[in-house]
């Protein structure tokens, strides 16, 4: 009599976890399909949030030049010698290379999150706020690409 009833409540559990996963699946199956209610505006609003513009490179050249003074103005100052100014930009290279994949990090976490599967995190929601992240995260790669290329250019010009 034991065994009848311990196989019938396996029988429950496993029902149960059926159960779920189904529900699992159509909660899953309604999001993408209220995404893909009006493709063409989601898409055509996330395509355009997620473009740079003009400003953007303008911001991403500022911040790479401030960075760059505040390096040589530490290498003068702290330091007693521009040498240093090059490791310092180094360091905000691999700073700003960290953000970058901090910010990525955390859009697939917010896309997981979204679709209630982390299996889908590499997915696009197709939502603007997706699009501003990617966004940002371009001008910190801009950001990470400038001051790696003046990185590499200072070492250059010192060591020859």
């Amino acid at each position: 009599m034991r065994d009848k009833n311990k196989t019938s409540n396996f029988k429950k559990l496993k029902d149960l976890r059926e159960q779920e996963k189904q529900a699992h699946n159509q909660q899953v199956q309604d999001k993408v399909s209220k995404i893909s209610e009006d493709p063409i505006g989601n898409q055509t609003r996330y395509i355009d949030s997620k473009k740079l513009r003009w400003y953007d490179y303008l911001i991403a050249l500022a911040i790479s030049s401030c960075i760059i003074g505040f390096s040589f103005i530490i290498g003068i100052f702290v330091y007693k010698s521009t040498e240093k100014s090059e490791w310092i930009v180094t360091a905000f290279a691999l700073l700003s290379l960290l953000a970058f994949l901090f910010t990525n990090w955390i859009k697939n976490k917010k896309v997981a999150k979204f679709y209630n599967d982390t299996r889908r995190r590499y997915q696009t929601t197709l939502s603007e706020e997706e699009g501003y992240l990617r966004r940002i995260s371009k001008i910190i790669l801009l950001v990470c690409l400038v001051l790696s290329i003046t990185s590499v250019i200072i070492a250059i010009t010192l060591w020859v």
